[in-house]
């Protein structure tokens, strides 16, 4: 229904807190982790096949990347700086600030590929071991 949209209805994109809990089956959050609440212990903390194929078919170009109303790449985009631009995508995506190798090499990328290379940027967090569902 239209009320469940941007509140939590299933595919809606909302911070975690704002999500009903248990999330809908096949929500982003229940593949990344989030328990079904069925049982005491029913998450789970590893990564696996389902949550690769989520992001490689397109969730994060359509929801994320391409989307409009992604409140993530606007926050990116209003960067006035590359530098600025990489701490909000590593803040956003992360929750950390980028190392000295990582905001030196993504500085340099942004200054050659513009745009272009912001995309890249959050797709390359998104789908980094490092991301997964916090525990």
């Amino acid at each position: 229904s239209r009320s469940n949209r941007g509140r939590g209805g299933k595919g809606a994109m909302v911070r975690a807190s704002e999500q009903q809990h248990p999330a809908p089956s096949g929500h982003l959050i229940r593949t990344f982790g989030q328990s079904d609440r069925e049982q005491i212990e029913a998450s789970h903390t590893e990564a696996n096949v389902r949550q690769v194929l989520t992001l490689l078919n397109g969730f994060l170009e359509d929801h994320v990347l391409s989307s409009y109303s992604s409140e993530l790449m606007r926050v990116i985009y209003e960067g006035s700086t590359d530098r600025e631009k990489v701490h909000t995508a590593y803040q956003g995506v992360l929750n950390r600030n980028p190392r000295g190798r990582e905001l030196a090499m993504w500085e340099h990328e942004m200054s050659q590929g513009g745009r272009k290379v912001v995309k890249d940027l959050v797709w390359t967090l998104v789908n980094s071991h490092e991301f997964r569902f916090v525990q």
